[in-house]
């Protein structure tokens, strides 16, 4: 089942490209676009588990919307 906040991060990043990179310096949250995630780590965690998201590239620093995140997140 997927939580209200897990929709929040969703929307979230749908609405800023779909794609971004966990960044160390902001509470190792998810940076897209120029902005800063409003939800924790944690929460991104439960997304990969879910296969809402996806981690990939050098180091699994990255994340984007996988087609079921995608549709979720509408």
């Amino acid at each position: 089942m997927i939580t209200g906040t897990q929709i929040t991060a969703l929307r979230w990043l749908a609405h800023h490209g779909g794609d971004g990179l966990f960044d160390r310096t902001h509470g190792n949250t998810v940076l897209a676009a120029g902005e800063i995630s409003p939800v924790m780590r944690a929460t991104w965690n439960g997304l990969v588990a879910a296969g809402l998201v996806e981690r990939y590239g050098p180091k699994m620093r990255r994340v984007r919307l996988t087609e079921a995140g995608r549709k979720a997140a509408s």
